[in-house]
């Protein structure tokens, strides 16, 4: 991050990528920004009422693409006082663009050890961390002849949701996945060692190399059962009653952001507690999906698109004061396969025991298709608070029993009439 006075600087923002809630907190800051957005995000952005602020490029994840766009709209990187990015696929190109502009942003060093999982995983390891065996795969024929033995999880190199992601057990399954790689996505792949133990995720807020804050979350199983039909969500630990844990996730959060550069912004790392104790899987320099921003800001009392907005105005970090120490957890509920009937309205899953947050992100009429496929397919997400973990997670399995029946499907050949 280069080190410009923030409150001199009247230059506008880039903002690489559409992110409503990031572009909100900067303009309420008195910030003037500019959106470098997609082709399908331009209705969004009508509708929040920002288009006149937006140029449409080609991909927001492609720098060329959207030095290109500025270029056609007579704009110049100089004219910024910043590049940023608070999505996944935008910090790589914020970075590049922030560098080679000498202005405000992520170094894209920094970016590229956020979101190429080969590179973050040998800098960890080179820190003396515990990590998951890895090595690349350039082509699906190399994950089949690399392959020594024991159970592996194959996924991209820089993926996100678990996409594309798979475990295969045995010779016979590694030739299934490849086989089916080959189809369509494309390497090169990361082929790791699979690793036992209960998959956390660990969120925080790091300012000028030290943390913060952190929160870490149990998840209600690992999110690679998605494959086998599990569900996506977790369950806040509270530090009192998991001091151990929290000084372990501690100490491994700051050596892992430190290896990898990230000394000023948001994070979502997620870690294996073993039998051996953490073990490092990977680490994204952004606030972590789902329903987690809102848990975080529940227990924690930290907005974290707030945070991510102070760091890109050089404010300081403003510790949370929280409402509650009751305990959160979330869910993501998933829908059959098929056309959607009929879903309950978001009045109706307020109403269950304990509910924060409901987000209802499917409509009758919809085609659902493989709900496999990644971690951000669902029909609704819910947040809910109990005493105690335990409690939060029979709450979460209540919400999942509760949906269950009243989500109506029908072949997806059949027409819905909303």
């Amino acid at each position: 991050m280069k080190n410009s006075d923030h409150a001199t600087d009247i230059r506008p923002l880039l903002l690489v990528g559409w992110h409503a809630k990031a572009l909100d907190a900067l303009t309420a800051r008195g910030r003037e920004v500019l959106c470098a957005i997609d082709p399908r995000e331009k209705e969004e952005a009508r509708r929040h009422g920002v288009l006149e602020r937006c140029i449409v490029v080609a991909d927001s994840g492609n720098a060329e693409a959207v030095l290109s766009g500025l270029a056609r709209s007579g704009l110049d990187l100089a004219g910024f006082a910043g590049v940023w990015s608070a999505r996944e696929l935008g910090l790589i190109p914020a970075g590049v663009l922030a560098t080679l502009a000498g202005c405000d942003g992520m170094p894209y060093s920094t970016a590229i050890a956020l979101r190429d999982k080969y590179t973050q995983k040998s800098l960890v390891r080179a820190a003396g961390l515990p990590v998951t065996d890895c090595r690349i795969a350039d082509e699906t024929a190399d994950i089949v002849n690399g392959y020594t033995g024991g159970r592996v999880v194959i996924k991209p190199l820089a993926g996100a949701a678990t996409r594309d992601t798979y475990v295969a057990a045995d010779q016979q399954e590694v030739v299934q996945v490849a086989e089916h790689l080959a189809e369509g996505a494309r390497g090169p792949w990361l082929v790791e060692g699979f690793v036992e133990g209960a998959e956390l995720h660990l969120d925080g807020v790091v300012r000028g190399g030290e943390l913060v804050l952190l929160g870490i979350s149990r998840y209600l199983q690992n999110v690679i059962e998605i494959r086998n039909g599990g569900v996506v969500g977790s369950v806040i630990l509270e530090p009192d009653a998991n001091k151990g844990l929290y000084a372990e996730g501690t100490a491994l959060t700051r050596l892992a952001l430190e290896a990898l550069g990230h000394r000023d912004g948001v994070f979502h790392l997620e870690a294996f507690h073993s039998a051996d104790g953490l073990v490092f899987s990977e680490c994204a320099g952004r606030i972590g999906g789902g329903l987690i921003r809102d848990s975080i800001l529940l227990r924690f009392g930290v907005d974290m698109v707030e945070a991510w907005a102070d760091v890109v105005e050089g404010a300081d970090f403003r510790p949370g004061n929280p409402d509650s120490t009751a305990a959160y957890g979330f869910i993501h509920v998933p829908a059959p396969e098929g056309r959607l009937v009929e879903l309950p309205t978001q009045e109706e899953a307020s109403e269950l025991p304990g509910c924060d947050v409901v987000r209802i992100d499917a409509r009758p009429g919809q085609v659902v298709g493989d709900t496999s496929a990644g971690s951000d397919v669902r029909a609704a997400r819910v947040l809910v608070h109990g005493a105690d973990e335990d409690e939060v997670r029979r709450r979460l399995s209540e919400v999942l029993d509760w949906f269950s029946g009243r989500i109506m499907v029908a072949d997806a050949s059949t027409e819905v009439v909303t």
